[in-house]
């Protein structure tokens, strides 16, 4: 986690073997989900960095948002329907509009849920 010179967190970073992921927080209550990583597929390490991110985000009760773009070799790479559909297996939806790329938000779990 990296704090600011008041003490806010401005960033933390998730590894999960070679998969990685950060949220940039916006401020107490909204984060930005930026550079889902992995090297590899298959192994579910994708799946796993962004558990442990949705978890402290709900600990926190941070809402995430993030664009839906796909980066990298588009040989290898999923194309963007695939990744909504990932993002989606972790409570976020998509905001209901036509822009490209496609943004979507997740709402923190509330206690119980």
């Amino acid at each position: 986690m990296t704090r600011d010179k008041h003490g806010r967190l401005t960033r933390t970073t998730f590894h999960y073997g070679d998969a990685q992921v950060t949220l940039v927080y916006e401020d107490d209550a909204t984060a930005r989900l930026i550079g889902l990583y992995s090297e590899s597929r298959g192994k579910g390490e994708a799946k796993e960095v962004m558990l442990e991110a949705t978890r402290h985000a709900d600990k926190l009760g941070v809402t995430i948002w993030l664009e839906v773009q796909r980066f990298g070799d588009w040989r290898n790479s999923l194309d963007n329907n695939q990744l909504v559909s990932f993002y989606e297996r972790f409570g976020f939806d998509l905001i209901a509009d036509e822009r490209r790329p496609r943004w979507m938000t997740r709402y923190p779990l509330l206690k119980g849920e």
